[in-house]
């Protein structure tokens, strides 16, 4: 039963070990700069995205939310 829970879980979205990878990417082609990726939040069961929050370099004090799809890395 727990194997067919983990595979459930990891085909509904990104690994979360690639999560931070792929958020950093999509920051950086949405806004043009580098990003800094300070938490992770667990991916709800059923949802398409995932959270996170995170930083542009060089203003760590400016920390926002944002949303990333997981079929098109797109951010909100």
């Amino acid at each position: 039963m727990a194997i067919i829970t983990a595979q459930v879980l990891t085909a509904c979205g990104v690994k979360p070990e690639e999560r931070e990878a792929r958020a950093k990417a999509a920051l950086e082609k949405k806004y043009g700069r580098e990003f800094e990726i300070t938490e992770i939040y667990p991916q709800k069961f059923g949802e398409l995205y995932y959270t996170v929050q995170a930083y542009a370099l060089g203003e760590p004090d400016i920390r926002f939310t944002a949303y990333v799809d997981t079929e098109d890395d797109r951010v909100s």
